[in-house]
């Protein structure tokens, strides 16, 4: 069992998470302003924060890509993703 920090979640403490849980072609943790413009792959997941790098940071955000498939997950519920 994997036991969840208490508080407000890290990027770093979301990289451990997404190791010790195997995600699968795990591409890391951003903010929405540092995601890489290049080197997108057929197959990537990867954790995203609403905020850019100057701000306090608001909410995380995750989606997985398969070729042409992609899942938006956001923990408020279905929401549009940005």
């Amino acid at each position: 069992m994997i036991k969840m920090p208490s508080g407000a979640i890290t990027n770093v403490q979301l990289n451990e998470l997404a190791r010790r849980m195997r995600v699968p072609y795990f591409k890391g943790v951003f903010m929405r302003n540092t995601l890489p413009t290049s080197g997108a792959h057929r197959n990537e997941s990867g954790i995203v924060n609403l905020d850019d790098a100057t701000g306090p940071d608001t909410h995380w955000v995750a989606y997985s890509k398969r070729n042409n498939y992609v899942v938006y997950f956001d923990s408020f519920g279905n929401l549009r993703s940005p």
